[in-house]
């Protein structure tokens, strides 16, 4: 990272106890771990309003609350969108689910002029078929994109799928992708009656306009290794030797115990972080 890169850092909570946990636990380990991104603005979106006492928490570890408005309701991930509403000054928006917890300084990755995610850790087309990928594609007059990626839970081949739970994104790329994934969105939804065993899959309806929007753009983009978005709900193929893995941010899909704790998963490297992250949270 530039010692001049301005950093904001952002994620889209419900108003519930729930999604305030995770929240909460997010931008704790950021100012305990992150590092140079430690004292990095962070702005924290409740989707309608916030409870008093949430918002005082927050407001405890300096991180702004932003109330937005959904982008659709039916739909709730699509509400990271409102994300690249917020009014500041940066150079890199870094956008994260909230169940998200910071392990480590990662600043280092943040120099690219590209747009970073990881590739999902699931096969793409085991949520659908080739020729539904194809035809959606088609449906839209773009081009099958040529890349292929290994996903990391079985090391198949697969087309780009990208997990938008942690996206790190330069400033010249905001505005378009605010515009063009929310036209994706919003027209995928609209094509679903014509799709309908995509349609099934409406859950990641947010990921695969992601990927319709990237190759209507040609906006650039690297992928992420596995400890920029280390997930623990789910196996990690023996190739990438999960256990020699040190997690710079941690994914945990919701395994957190009632007191706030990250539970532990099966890779060696991981839980040795994860044990010293549950001691300070």
């Amino acid at each position: 990272m530039k010692s001049y890169s301005k950093i904001l850092i952002s994620c889209v909570a419900e108003n519930n106890e729930e999604h305030y946990k995770k929240s909460k636990i997010l931008f704790k380990s950021l100012r305990l771990f992150g590092g140079r991104l430690a004292k990095s603005p962070a702005v924290v979106c409740f989707v309608n309003t916030i409870r008093p006492e949430y918002q005082k928490v927050f407001q405890e570890m300096d991180v702004e609350v932003e109330i937005i408005k959904p982008f659709n309701a039916k739909y709730p991930h699509t509400n990271n969108l409102r994300i690249f509403e917020i009014q500041k000054e940066y150079d890199y928006l870094i956008v994260l689910d909230n169940d998200i917890v910071i392990a480590r300084d990662y600043s280092s990755y943040i120099t690219s002029y590209h747009v970073l995610a990881k590739i999902d850790y699931h096969d793409y087309l085991s949520l659908f078929s080739l020729e539904d990928y194809i035809q959606l594609f088609k449906y839209y007059n773009l081009e099958i994109p040529l890349k292929i990626y290994n996903t990391e839970s079985l090391d198949k081949l697969t087309y780009p799928h990208y997990n938008v739970g942690v996206l790190i994104i330069p400033r010249m790329y905001v505005d378009i992708i605010k515009n063009e994934w929310a036209n994706c969105i919003n027209d995928l939804i609209r094509a679903y009656p014509k799709f309908k065993t995509i349609e099934k899959q409406s859950y990641y309806t947010d990921e695969i306009a992601f990927s319709l929007m990237l190759q209507k753009t040609k906006i650039p983009i690297q992928p992420l290794p596995i400890s920029m978005n280390f997930q623990t709900a789910y196996p990690i193929h023996p190739y990438y030797k999960p256990d020699e893995i040190e997690p710079y941010i941690i994914h945990h899909h919701d395994r957190i115990d009632k007191n706030g704790k990250l539970l532990p998963c099966n890779y060696k490297k991981a839980n040795e972080v994860i044990r010293i992250i549950n001691e300070m949270l």
